[in-house]
């Protein structure tokens, strides 16, 4: 079986299936001793607790229907507008697509303006 595969996809394998919670490897991949060494003297970095948007791998309908009860209740408690609400993950088709249509937008508002400051000089010369 394993010389039809190559190393490469053994590794994604392994990844995939450590990342399962609750999984035999992920559970002897936390326990091992030099695991935890190695994380024990990893240097904290400024970005630790920074919220990152998750991956689109395993955020199914569940997990979107999860976030808005969690993102309702955020809401219900919140007191003033410094309100954060869980990271969905990032559509890169959607957010180029967003920034094409806010660069139109700017690009029509600069038309204008650039008519505008025409028919001014014009009537400024009449």
């Amino acid at each position: 079986m394993w010389p039809v595969r190559s190393l490469g996809q053994f590794q994604r394998f392994y990844e995939t299936v450590a990342r399962i919670t609750g999984s035999y490897t992920q559970s002897v991949q936390v326990n091992d001793p030099e695991v935890i060494e190695a994380v024990a003297s990893m240097p904290a970095s400024k970005d630790e607790h920074k919220a990152q948007p998750p991956s689109w791998w395993r955020f199914d309908a569940v997990m979107h229907r999860l976030t808005d009860i969690a993102d309702q209740l955020i809401a219900s408690r919140a007191h003033d507008d410094n309100v954060k609400f869980y990271p969905r993950p990032v559509n890169p088709a959607a957010k180029a697509r967003q920034q094409r249509a806010i660069s139109r937008q700017d690009d029509a508002i600069e038309r204008s303006r650039q008519a505008n400051a025409e028919r001014r000089k014009k009537q400024l010369n009449m």
